[in-house]
């Protein structure tokens, strides 16, 4: 059915125009999914539901340089859809090569290079995360886009932990990120940094710190309703709070974890969820 409508379309001479109304169609949905509301759980089945759509408006995007600029904006708004439900590799190959039609310095390149940045840290590929996000940041200052600055920061501190175990650093980084988001009112960069920064502080024996982010954190994404980066946070908190040995707590956090990615189908983040629950049994004694 699509191969005949697109074949008819050809013929009456239509299909650039249906072509943009589609894409046009696919960029209000990615907006609403990348709202980091309460409506992550239905937005997210919905795009997977129309995974075809998706890959078709972005194809059609890719061969139509003016609405490059759309198709990064819709990248961005979907970063956290994909950061859920993948494919990592064929989204970032999408991203990488589509990137390579924007300009050099131009802030669609930018938008979709960091978002390739999340799908190569989602995919452990941490060399080419520092590379994309460096070249995010390299333009997103040139620009003078803040939400690109704090995405880049974010993610250009993953290879500094992962990697060079240059924990202060990372530490230093995000702090500078957190400051920045907070400052210039970039609140979806703002709840991730303090995901991150919550599980960074742990990495360093800095409990207190962990809770103290991590309770900013999950203040701010029950004040939105969303669960991709809650589900983070309550996992960290988990951790930090059965380090402090407030294991009751501990439990009922890692738990609730648990229930957000399961909603959402972050398989990545119910795994980390899970794992931490496994955790703590065997350290209870309850293989």
């Amino acid at each position: 059915m699509r191969q005949c409508g697109l074949a008819w379309l050809a013929e009456i001479g239509e299909q650039a125009t249906i072509g943009k109304r589609h894409f046009g169609w696919i960029c209000g949905l990615a907006r609403l999914a990348g709202a980091w509301d309460g409506r992550q759980p239905e937005m997210f089945t919905r795009m997977s539901d129309e995974r075809d759509n998706l890959w078709a408006a972005l194809d059609f995007c890719s061969r139509q340089p003016g609405e490059l600029a759309a198709g990064a904006e819709a990248a961005q708004h979907l970063m956290a859809f994909w950061a859920c439900r993948g494919p990592f590799g064929d989204v970032r190959r999408m991203l990488t090569s589509v990137a390579a039609l924007a300009p050099e310095d131009s802030l669609p390149r930018a938008r979709l290079l960091w978002v390739a940045a999340v799908m190569a840290t989602s995919q452990n590929d941490y060399d080419a995360c520092a590379v994309l996000s460096d070249e995010s940041l390299r333009i997103g200052t040139e620009v003078k886009d803040v939400e690109v600055v704090a995405w880049s920061l974010l993610l250009g501190a993953m290879p500094r932990w992962v990697v060079e175990a240059d924990l202060a650093g990372a530490a230093q980084q995000l702090e500078s990120a957190l400051s920045l988001a907070r400052l210039m009112r970039v609140e979806r960069a703002e709840l991730d940094i303090l995901e991150t920064l919550c599980g960074l502080s742990i990495a360093t024996g800095d409990l207190d710190r962990a809770v103290e982010v991590g309770e900013q954190g999950l203040a701010m994404s029950k004040n939105r309703g969303e669960l991709r980066a809650r589900g983070y946070v309550l996992t960290f908190l988990a951790q930090a709070s059965w380090l402090r040995g407030e294991r009751p707590r501990a439990e009922a956090l890692a738990r609730e974890a648990a229930v957000c990615k399961h909603a959402i189908d972050d398989r990545n983040g119910l795994t980390i969820a899970l794992g931490t629950l496994g955790w703590m049994a065997a350290g209870c004694g309850q293989h």
